[in-house]
């Protein structure tokens, strides 16, 4: 899953995925929250979280009711 997420991103024009683009048609609140937590271990994985110990900067930005957006 989490491979699929930065494949959408990453491919987005301007690097920016709605929850459409990201989840389907009429995602749901679960839906987003499932999204919430695979962006969440991709930012472990990345070293970007947690940010008292983040060895990274944070490149996946939240954009509130929209999507996400990642920063290169």
């Amino acid at each position: 899953q989490e491979f699929a997420i930065l494949h959408t991103l990453m491919s987005s024009d301007e690097y920016l995925a709605t929850y459409t683009d990201l989840l389907g048609e009429n995602p749901s609140k679960d839906a987003k929250r499932k999204l919430g937590f695979i962006i969440r271990n991709i930012k472990e994985i990345l070293g970007i979280l947690p940010k008292g110990q983040a060895k990274n900067r944070d490149c996946i930005e939240n954009i509130k009711q929209h999507g996400y957006k990642l920063i290169v």
